[in-house]
């Protein structure tokens, strides 16, 4: 049973003898709820998307987002093989979905009209003044015309498809046959398990990851960012306006560097060098003297940087307006001139771990060459776009979270997506040293899931303002940015 309750925002109650879970699940907007027939299935329509919850363990699943303003979700089904198809109302109109494709045309309904899918996603029953019509979801045919006793106001398909119910204005009910009627689906596109438009059944009967709280944390005096963990098995990063070390006892380390506070860094494969930004370049700072750090060169990249990435012999900073520019960090020269990552401002990129790739994140995600920006192949299959990507140590996959929830495994070398995800939605991504395990983190808690089958294996529990995650063979590290960092075993 699902029970809404009011009170400073919304929330969804869960109750039954399935529910593994039972904390109530909050929301800032709601304006509908309704229940998958087959399957443990909750949407929510948020008046912003539509969210897709597990109903027994409340986990997100998947949120689609049409883009476009006041737009609303009249209905949501699947179809056998689990590909979603929405009924979504916004400025361009009522349209059958089928994510991750496009919203299909716009359908010509009068003001108010009531509309229902049939259980399967095939086609779409219209209420009108003197009866429904049934059209085809893919192309708008007409399926069949069922004249009423009256005006209607509400239609609702059966789950199997055989029978339509029809409110009229009067009060009255009637019951028509549907069962004959057959139209194809509404895309083309092949089943496969990669598809963010599907949410499997198997992936919503398994058991219920373990649920592990931090076994240790450490509390620092000041805002953190950038935290990671560094080659040498210290926590790393900025503490208020201090770039610090911390080994695994809390003891601090303060090497002063003339850095700028809170920018970006990178150590070089060993730890022997650091490379952080200054006002008008990028410092490499030799780190071996734990006791006073010393600055090596200066490359002259213009300072001042939000991203920095450094793999292998090159280095990448952005350059300004989506670009990014590429310096040999020995030589202290540019690769090249200034080239765009992506037309999205708040893209990020992501070196792959030989330097030779960047994952470009944002509405247009792809994979670019490091030296010069040539588009080395698309990244698709998220609805909306990419919150997050990650690389594996030795660069044989790669990983993206999706804004609508999903993430992907894909193989670089193949430029496809090998595995997904279900219910480990995030905005930080981060693999295990050996590769076998994704840890995904966001404001309420982080989910480990096996990269070979997409299976749930962890919750680490936590809340607050996520900063970062980090992996390593010293352990597993969440940090939020009120100067927290919460650790569990590798």
């Amino acid at each position: 049973m699902v029970l809404l309750k009011d009170s400073v925002h919304h929330e969804v109650h869960r109750r039954g003898a399935s529910v593994l879970n039972d904390a109530p699940r909050g929301f800032k907007n709601f304006d509908d709820l309704w229940l998958d027939p087959r399957d443990p299935l909750l949407y929510v329509d948020s008046g912003y998307g539509l969210f897709v919850y597990h109903l027994w363990t409340g986990d997100l699943l998947r949120t689609f987002d049409s883009g476009r303003s006041d737009q609303r979700y009249l209905d949501a089904v699947r179809d056998p093989d689990g590909r979603l198809v929405l009924l979504l109302e916004d400025e361009d109109g009522v349209r059958v979905w089928s994510p991750p494709d496009p919203p299909g045309s716009r359908l010509e309904l009068e003001a108010g009209a009531a509309v229902s899918l049939s259980g399967d996603g095939t086609w779409v029953a219209i209420g009108g003044p003197k009866g429904v019509e049934v059209r085809a979801a893919a192309n708008q045919e007409l399926l069949a015309e069922f004249s009423t006793k009256g005006p209607v106001v509400k239609v609702a398909a059966a789950g199997d498809g055989d029978h339509l119910a029809v409110g009229l204005e009067s009060g009255a009910l009637q019951v028509f046959d549907t069962s004959k009627l057959s139209a194809p689906f509404p895309t083309d596109r092949p089943v496969t398990e990669v598809d963010t438009g599907r949410i499997r059944t198997t992936s919503l009967l398994a058991a219920p990851p373990a649920r592990r709280i931090p076994e240790r944390s450490i509390a620092m005096p000041g805002s953190t960012t950038q935290l990671t963990w560094a080659p040498n098995g210290r926590v790393a990063g900025w503490v208020g306006s201090k770039f610090v070390e911390l080994d695994p006892s809390g003891t601090q380390f303060d090497p002063a560097v003339p850095l700028l506070p809170g920018k970006p860094f990178a150590y070089s494969r060993d730890g022997s060098v650091l490379a952080g930004v200054t006002a008008t370049g990028v410092a490499l700072v030799d780190t071996r003297n734990p006791k006073r750090w010393k600055v090596l060169k200066e490359i002259p990249t213009g300072g001042a940087h939000q991203q920095l990435q450094w793999a292998g012999p090159t280095l990448v900073v952005d350059a300004g307006s989506g670009k990014a520019q590429a310096w040999d960090p020995v030589k202290q020269v540019a690769f090249g001139e200034p080239f765009s990552t992506s037309p999205d401002v708040t893209a990020k990129f992501v070196q792959s771990p030989d330097g030779a790739m960047l994952a470009v994140s944002g509405r247009l995600p792809a994979l670019l060459d490091a030296r010069t920006g040539l588009r080395l192949s698309d990244l698709p299959g998220h609805v909306g776009g990419v919150v997050a990507v990650a690389w594996s140590s030795d660069g044989t996959h790669l990983a993206t979270a999706g804004v609508d929830g999903a993430i992907l495994v894909w193989d670089p070398a193949t430029l496809t997506p090998v595995v997904m995800a279900d219910g480990a939605a995030g905005t930080r991504l981060v693999f295990s040293p050996d590769g076998a395990k994704v840890l995904s983190g966001s404001f309420d808690g982080g989910v480990v899931f096996d990269t070979q089958t997409g299976a749930l294996l962890e919750h680490l529990l936590f809340d607050g303002q996520l900063e970062a995650v980090a992996w390593s063979t010293a352990g597993r590290m969440r940090a939020d940015n009120a100067g927290n960092a919460f650790f569990w075993a590798p």
